[in-house]
């Protein structure tokens, strides 16, 4: 036996469970067998490395989550599983309503609370999501039917995987055998509102001397989750925020709103306020801003009181509360927090000998997802909208002041909530030959052709056209605060103006479309084996190659791409395409005293080109090569120490280089113009810090941007105390630079100060005033991490059967982001970034019968301002039982969150949304039912 292929006891163990395919779980393999010395050696590939061993311990850290441990945790989802794990600090993303560009359907990972894990499959790159340019993967895409294994590398791995590889990556390793078949039915009811989940999964598969077939399809359906579930408030309290001008402010309701000042007020010098302009035309003593700041609250409101609060949802504020005085829409009544989701996939695996060394692999799967997502109706707010003093439609008592424009706030109600539909569909296509070849100590070899195909369509309903919105007030169309006078000057009932509004709404109304379409092809191939080999030392090598094609095109509606549409997103069309050339190599220095030490190395191009607008393309290329060495070392059979450090890195998107332009109207202080030049004594509104003004922004791709940077490192212990019993040690540290963030305004102009003025990100006209902003993306940013892991498992054999114990902790030391100069201020244990995460799980089994259960918990994190409380420990537990029939069948029946833990709101009184569904599930306890019957 060579020095490559020792290993400790639970190394042995583990390769041997998973070679078998068995069901057994990574920590309970040790003493089931004791006799696997006798079996025939075996090398495989684990995630971290792409040298072929015999040895699943690399020096990389590695978490396997088997089958049989999915099947034990109570989570019916890859998502969940993984959102559960410990390394996943704090939280990932889970589809909500109300978020644009797909973002609604999709669910991801984020170790390390970093921002970029890379997502495998069979240790091959899925396409990223749509709405982010492809930057994450959507684990939505990846039924947990097809799933025998869960690897996940918790360090950066570029040196072997490429760009995205920063915190980690997650290999989902799919079944590959199967003999006979199976039909498995999940039903699930959540206690919170008794939303039900569906999930139905078949699989059969035959094998033979020469090769194999598997089949593997799944169907999933889930309820929505409204958000007045989770708030427990029948009446919301949530309201569309009023928005302040120098005029006029007021809340958005489906009755129009607006305020005027009263006119009785006086002012310091003890003659009355008049609205900015008196009667004969002269400008009133005080500025616009003088008077806002002086006395903001003196202003009253009006809206029709008869059709305030008869429709409802519509809520008339008093005076005295925050926002008084408004015509109000409790719209959390309407929302849903979570989607309605149908997913079908459908997979299927072929392998085939074709010689003695050479074998056919193939791979086919598709996965569809349908979302239906509800949010509130539409606010016509991304272009304020306004009406004339002279309009017909201004109450009487405000038509009667002096004043320039009114700035109506309106909400399309009437034509009913935004409905938004999203279609996923991806394809994925691997076809592979892998081979040896009998030279020297012998080489394997391996040759891939991969396509991918993925499309993504969201259709979102009921959206306001603000031009035609402008234009139908323009033209005396609407009746917005029912004065009557589109009825003889009589006032609609409310069911007439009801009928009224819905025939105008409807005239203006638009469908936003948002389109993804992405193709990718590569070819890749590797070759490796043993350089040498004596009774001292061995060395082991791999030197591969890949190809990637990439074509990308993100597409929104004409009218949402030029800013026209209220409710809606779109406008950053990307038309781009990527080639990608990969080279790496890894070699393995393994001396017979327990001494192994690996270097990796790769270089990445990437030739990219893109339509920025006008007709114009930009090309833009750049290259990175990234390094990792690690060394692993056994003073004995029983004790691992391990150690890596690498260099890491992530390549922009498309969207990122290449998003066309789209524009917003975002309120920012210029500091130049206002601060260093002294002009706010001219200007005051202006330079208003409190009440600023909006600027014309303008958001798009960056060309200029380039790769993202991080040093990795990791450092471990692994010691099987016994043959049972098993812990790990392990710190991580990750310093990510030149990150990519979005800038805002704000940012932007603090910059343009410190340049005196001459940022090209801000254009000035004449009076020296902003114009515009070019808003967006830079490598701004950067972001440091450390912390622990730490696992133990204990198997115990008794009379009354077998106990597997297992536990898992991350504990972070410190997160926090690094200004220019070196500084940075430890977030670690504030709102949304638990200082630990931990899991425990005691499974137990005899005979036919089985039962688990499982604690999740999160520490508790400290308020950020008085705004906030503090959020307490949560500590969650499922339960599980389960029996084999004598028919050849299975059946489990469980509780997640058994009692019923719940933690919702940030503050301490009522809220809408001040719930965190990246570290917590707010859908209570849970009972579900699985039966599986095999044939």
């Amino acid at each position: 036996m060579s020095t490559l292929d020792k290993r400790n006891p639970i190394a042995k163990a583990v390769k041997y469970a998973l070679l078998a395919g068995t069901a057994v779980t990574a920590y309970s393999a040790p003493s089931a067998f004791a006799a696997e010395e006798e079996a025939e050696e075996q090398k495989i590939t684990i995630t971290g490395s792409r040298l072929k061993r015999t040895d699943v311990e690399t020096a990389q850290p590695v978490t396997i989550i088997t089958r049989a441990e999915l099947d034990m945790s109570g989570d019916t989802s890859v998502a969940d599983a993984l959102r559960n794990t410990s390394a996943n600090s704090f939280g990932s993303w889970k589809g909500q309503s109300g978020y644009g560009a797909g973002a609604t359907g999709s669910a991801e990972i984020d170790l390390r609370g970093v921002g970029a894990t890379l997502v495998l499959v069979d240790g091959r790159r899925m396409p990223g999501a749509g709405y982010d340019g492809g930057a994450t993967q959507n684990l939505n895409n990846i039924p947990l039917a097809i799933v025998e294994r869960i690897e996940i590398l918790r360090g950066g791995a570029s040196a072997i995987y490429g760009s995205d590889a920063v915190a980690g990556v997650v290999n989902i390793i799919t079944r590959s055998e199967v003999q006979g078949g199976s039909i498995s039915a999940t039903f699930e009811k959540r206690g919170i509102d008794d939303g039900k989940k569906t999930k139905y999964e078949f699989a059969a598969g035959v094998s033979g001397d020469k090769g194999s077939m598997l089949v593997v399809a799944e169907h999933t359906s889930i309820d929505e989750l409204a958000d007045n579930e989770v708030s427990g408030f029948d009446n919301g309290v949530s309201w569309y925020s009023p928005v302040a001008n120098a005029q006029y402010y007021s809340a958005a309701s489906w009755t129009a709103n607006f305020n005027a000042y009263d006119g009785t007020q006086l002012r310091d010098d003890g003659t009355p306020y008049v609205d900015f302009v008196d009667a004969d035309g002269d400008p009133s003593p005080y500025t616009a801003a003088e008077q806002y700041a002086d006395d903001q609250n003196n202003w009253a409101s009006e809206w029709d009181a008869g059709l305030c609060g008869s429709v409802a949802n519509t809520v008339p504020q008093p005076t005295a509360t925050a926002l008084g005085g408004r015509c109000g829409y409790a719209y959390s009544n309407v929302t849903w927090l979570y989607p309605q989701q149908e997913m079908d996939s459908i997979w299927t695996k072929f392998s085939y000998e074709l010689t003695s060394d050479i074998e056919f692999n193939a791979r086919l799967g598709y996965v569809g997802t349908k979302t239906h997502s509800r949010y509130a109706p539409t606010p016509v707010s991304t272009n304020l909208v306004t009406m004339a003093p002279s309009h017909p439609g201004v109450p009487a008592a405000t038509a009667a002041d002096a004043w320039s424009n009114l700035y109506l706030y309106h909400r399309s109600a009437l034509l009913g909530n935004r409905d938004a539909y999203f279609n996923d569909s991806s394809f994925d296509m691997v076809f592979g030959l892998e081979g040896f070849l009998d030279v020297g100590a012998g080489l394997d070899w391996t040759a891939n052709y991969q396509r991918t195909l993925k499309d993504e369509t969201l259709f979102n309903h009921n959206l306001i056209n603000d031009v035609a919105f402008q234009q139908g007030l323009d033209d005396e169309l609407f009746d917005p605060f029912n004065t009557g006078y589109l009825n003889g000057g009589t006032p609609f009932t409310t069911a007439e103006w009801e009928e009224h509004a819905i025939d105008f709404y409807k005239s203006v109304a638009h469908t936003g479309i948002f389109e993804v379409h992405q193709v990718k092809d590569i070819i890749d191939g590797n070759i490796g084996g043993e350089i040498m080999s004596n009774d001292t030392m061995s060395v082991g090598f791999v030197v591969g190659g890949e190809f990637e094609q990439t074509d990308f095109t993100q597409i929104s509606d004409p009218e949402s791409g030029q800013g026209f549409i209220s409710g809606g997103s779109g406008g950053d069309d990307v038309f781009a395409s990527r080639d990608r050339t990969s080279l790496y190599t890894e070699f393995a220095f393994n001396f017979d005293f327990g001494l192994e030490v690996s270097a990796a190395a790769r270089y990445d191009k990437y030739e990219q080109s893109g339509d920025v607008g006008l007709d114009a393309l930009a090309d833009k290329e750049f290259s990175d090569t990234t390094t990792m060495i690690s060394a692993l070392y056994r003073p004995t059979d029983d004790l691992l120490i391990r150690a890596v450090t690498g260099e890491a890195f992530r390549a922009p998107t498309m969207p990122e280089l290449f998003a066309s332009a789209s524009f917003g109207f975002p309120s920012g202080y210029d500091y130049y113009y206002c601060d260093t030049l002294g002009n706010p004594g001219n200007d005051a509104t202006y330079c208003n810090a409190t009440n600023q003004p909006q600027h014309l922004a303008w958001y798009g791709g960056n060309i200029l941007l380039e790769s993202e940077n991080a040093d990795t490192d990791n450092f471990g212990v692994v010691w099987n105390a016994t043959d049972d019993w098993s812990l790990e040690l392990g710190w991580y540290r990750i310093d990510y630079f030149d990150k990519i963030v979005n800038i805002s305004i704000n940012e932007l102009m603090l910059l343009d100060q410190v340049a005196g003025g001459t940022s090209t990100a801000v254009t000035r006209g004449s009076d020296g005033k902003i114009t515009s902003i070019q808003a967006g993306t830079a490598n701004l940013a950067r972001q440091k991490t450390s912390g622990w892991d730490f696992a133990t498992a204990y198997n115990i054999e008794t009379d009354i059967g077998k106990f597997v114990v297992k536990a898992d902790l991350t504990r972070v030391i410190d997160y926090m982001s690094v200004d220019s100069d070196g500084n940075g201020r430890d977030a670690t244990g504030l709102l949304d970034l638990p200082e630990m995460k931990a899991n425990a799980q005691v499974s137990w089994s005899k005979d036919d019968y089985y039962a688990a259960w499982r604690m999740n918990f999160i520490k508790g994190q400290d308020a950020t301002s008085a705004s906030y409380v503090d959020i307490d420990n949560v500590m969650t537990h499922n339960i599980q039982f389960g029996m084999y029939t004598p028919w050849n069948g299975e059946a489990v029946i469980g509780i997640r969150n058994l009692t019923d833990e719940d933690t919702q709101y940030y503050t301490g009184s009522a809220g809408w949304r001040n719930y965190n569904t990246t570290l917590y599930s707010p859908e209570g306890r849970t009972l579900f039912f699985r039966y599986t019957q095999s044939f």
